[in-house]
């Protein structure tokens, strides 16, 4: 709300493209009328007039009587949390205050952790998240934070080497390896992508329905990749013949529910699962295909 409750400040959103591509809008309550306030911006507060956009603070003048901006943004700082769903994970005071939780403060570490419970520090950099061991071992993927969203990373024990894989400009996440290990599929704005694990361009393996997509296992046998997609009643299951070429997807579960996490069992017959069915997420085992089991 601004100050005073003349009109309220939102976050306009729409589309499979990252929130970077956001509008800031305010609408009057006096006269009914919808301005933009900044284009490119997520999670616009009136207090001291701050907007943010994925991973910097902002600040721009603002014009309590006109409701408008009057001047130029400028950054205050970097490494603000947000997440894929474009949520900005930070609040701020009408007297300026700001809590947030920060990208760059070296909070998530990579850890070895062995059968007994003893913990090994693994990658001394910070903001890396969601490591993916490669099939043979030596190798992880990981997504790191960066200014301008997250991008996907491999680290090679032998080395103790972390290459950056990606250079887009939006949320590269949640990397899985192929059976080979000689590429890893990865979720991006776009749908999703893969890169080869030892370098070279990304390519769009699969276009969804517009939601989010996340990659999440392989079958045994490589030829099948099961992954998520967010729709209207939350996230559904679908599999697709897997290769640098993608084929045709198969819905596996697109219920009411929402259905998240497909993992293939070791002998690839069954597909495990979370679902929110009853009420609480729960994990579920279904024959693959499915016959009803």
């Amino acid at each position: 709300m601004v100050p005073g409750g003349k009109a309220v400040v939102y976050t306009a959103h729409s589309g499979p493209t990252g929130f970077d591509a956001a509008t800031i809008k305010l609408k009057s309550f006096a006269d009914g009328k919808t301005k933009i306030l900044q284009q490119g911006g997520t999670a616009g507060r009136v207090v001291k007039t701050r907007h943010v956009t994925r991973g910097a603070l902002f600040a721009e003048p603002f014009d309590l009587e006109k409701l408008e901006v009057i001047g130029n943004a400028v950054p205050i700082f970097e490494g603000v949390g947000s997440t894929p769903s474009g949520a900005v994970e930070l609040d701020i005071s009408d007297e300026g205050t700001v809590v947030y939780r920060s990208t760059t403060g070296g909070l998530v570490t990579v850890q070895w952790m062995d059968s007994s419970g003893k913990m090994e520090p693994l990658i001394g950099k910070a903001g890396v998240g969601r490591p993916a061991l490669s099939p043979d071992g030596n190798r992880l993927a990981l997504e790191g934070s960066t200014s301008g969203g997250s991008e996907i990373y491999v680290y090679e024990s032998r080395g103790d080497n972390l290459s950056k894989v990606t250079f887009g400009k939006g949320q590269s996440a949640g990397p899985i390896w192929s059976m080979d290990a000689s590429y890893i599929v990865y979720q991006d704005t776009g749908g999703l992508m893969w890169i080869r694990s030892n370098g070279g361009g990304p390519q769009l393996l699969l276009k969804g329905n517009g939601g989010l997509m996340f990659p999440w296992s392989f079958s045994p046998d490589g030829s099948r990749l099961g992954y998520m997609e967010s729709g209207a009643t939350g996230y559904d299951i679908y599999s697709v013949d897997s290769g640098i070429r993608a084929g045709k997807p198969e819905p596996f579960l697109t219920t009411k529910a929402d259905e998240r996490a497909p993992a293939f069992s070791p002998d690839g017959k069954w597909l495990a699962y979370s679902s929110n069915e009853t009420g609480t997420t729960e994990v579920y085992v279904r024959a693959f295909p499915d016959n009803g089991s």
